[in-house]
């Protein structure tokens, strides 16, 4: 974009011609501004170290802090000039703000496209997206995760998470600190609401032939009727089965089987329990 004013053939330059080199120059980043309003801001360009806006332009970009979190559709207007509908980028396209996308205290920065509401212009609203001990909420369709990680650290996943690209993939939803509510995976697949896991060492007595025995393993959190796992380590004694259930609150119960002709010797082995809930 060219300036207003070319100085290369001039000899003297005038102080109106610099000031509109100034003005032009100014205009190329994003602008400081003063913001008030919750759903209808009001942005209002800082004294002194800004130039003139006479008109919304393309690509114009302000910046401030937001003061109350949005809890509807957003409009900006810029000084005395209109008040128009913003926007965030979705890979729909632009979609208005709905509410909780613009939080008090965080930075944010409105670009005016004169494309925007069929041709009426709009804002298009950039905010940080990044979660650190917060909530990610919502519906979140259509997501590819290609070598990736989708984590909210010390806060909580409560998304729903529905993609067809995770036939032959894999999704890694980690939490640290926080809690995992539930996970589906699969159009009509159960709700994955709890899974817990713990390792406990078993003493399994001589267990006669064609008989089963007991051990149990404390797990906080298990319930009755639980989908139950068994990790078992290189030990497993020869002609011995093994499986898992939980009847009772808090406990799962490994249970060795011997189908075989002879008793099996005692035992004693580290096995990993894994209960899993699903509604």
């Amino acid at each position: 974009m060219a300036l207003p004013n070319t100085f290369a053939a001039v000899t003297s330059a005038t102080g109106a011609q610099l000031d509109a080199n100034f003005n032009a120059t100014g205009k190329i980043g994003a602008l400081p501004c003063g913001v008030s309003g919750t759903n209808a801001l009001t942005l209002t360009l800082s004294a002194g170290i800004t130039p003139s806006i006479a008109a919304y332009a393309n690509y114009l970009q302000f910046s401030g802090i937001v003061v109350t979190t949005n809890t509807a559709a957003v409009t900006v207007q810029v000084g005395a000039l209109a008040a128009l509908n913003a926007y965030k980028d979705s890979p729909a396209g632009p979609i208005a703000l709905s509410g909780g996308e613009l939080i008090a205290g965080n930075a944010f920065t409105a670009i005016y496209d004169s494309a925007l509401n069929s041709g009426v212009g709009g804002f298009h609203i950039y905010t940080n997206t990044g979660f650190a001990g917060g909530t990610l909420s919502g519906s979140l369709a259509n997501i590819t995760l290609s070598s990736g990680t989708l984590a909210a650290i010390g806060g909580s996943v409560g998304a729903s998470l529905t993609s067809s690209v995770l036939s032959g993939n894999s999704l890694s939803v980690i939490a640290q600190g926080a809690s995992l509510t539930s996970l589906m995976v699969g159009a009509s697949a159960a709700t994955l609401t709890r899974m817990f896991s713990t390792l406990g060492t078993l003493t399994f007595t001589v267990t006669p032939a064609n008989t089963v025995q007991d051990q149990n393993i404390i797990l906080t959190g298990a319930q009755a009727r639980d989908a139950v796992s068994l990790g078992l380590g290189p030990s497993v004694p020869s002609g011995a089965g093994f499986t898992g259930f939980c009847g009772t609150l808090g406990t799962v119960t490994v249970r060795l089987l011997n189908p075989t002709a002879a008793s099996i010797a005692q035992a004693t082995l580290t096995v990993r329990a894994l209960s899993m809930g699903v509604a």
